[in-house]
């Protein structure tokens, strides 16, 4: 069985990666000299760190390709008016390095934000269809792979709409999350709980037999 990298040794990688990318840029830009601007394939290396590991170590590598963009000046220094020029240069950089960094990480955050919404029953806090499908076509290759059992459970409420039009939209919102945090508490983490539209629940039951599943179902419709 492969095991998947875990997202911290995914970030370790982009960044060390990263950071080799802008030693390469800062050992071109040396050899070059200050003829040639590439302040354009400084972002690269800043943007990725800031999308994939986040803003603070977006900003330690704004820092890391500053510096070497300072480096390389002070080795031709003798080229300027003024031996400051070159750290007023870098410091101005080093700011539009920041913000670019910001703005990618927050932007990363924004979509993930939208992608886990896009996900997520707004009423019950639990997965939605569309994300019910996704999982369990997931889980069903891996038992196919590993050849374990899947049982689902399909489930709605009896008379949830007399609750509705005698007590109120209100009250039909508040049972539908009571049924949900029910369902959650019967159930293991592996397993796949998602709301399908008004008072119907699915229940995705992970290597888990017959009886076994049957057991969960009978304490399901005890509520």
């Amino acid at each position: 069985m492969i095991t998947p990298r875990s997202p911290t040794r995914r970030k370790v990688l982009v960044f060390c990666g990263c950071c080799l990318t802008a030693a390469g840029i800062g050992t071109v830009h040396y050899l070059t000299g200050p003829e040639m601007t590439l302040s354009l394939f400084y972002l690269l290396p800043i943007m990725l760190t800031a999308w994939y590991v986040g803003l603070w170590a977006g900003v330690v590598m704004a820092f890391f390709c500053t510096g070497f963009w300072l480096l390389a000046d002070l080795t031709v220094i003798d080229t300027f008016r003024r031996p400051l020029i070159p750290i007023v240069n870098e410091t101005f950089r080093l700011l539009v390095f920041l913000i670019i960094a910001w703005i990618t990480a927050t932007l990363h955050k924004a979509l993930s934000k939208q992608k886990v919404l896009a996900n997520i029953d707004p009423l019950t806090r639990i997965s939605n269809r569309r994300a019910f499908f996704d999982l369990a076509e997931r889980e069903l290759k891996r038992a196919q792979r590993f050849h374990y059992p899947l049982s689902i459970l399909y489930m709605d409420l009896d008379n949830f709409k007399y609750v509705n039009d005698d007590l109120g939209h209100q009250v039909g919102d508040e049972l539908l999350c009571l049924v949900a945090q029910h369902i959650q508490r019967h159930i293991r983490e592996i397993d796949i709980l998602a709301r399908f539209g008004g008072d119907e629940f699915c229940v995705l039951l992970v290597d888990s037999t017959p009886i076994a599943s049957h057991k969960v179902s009978q304490k399901l419709q005890l509520l």
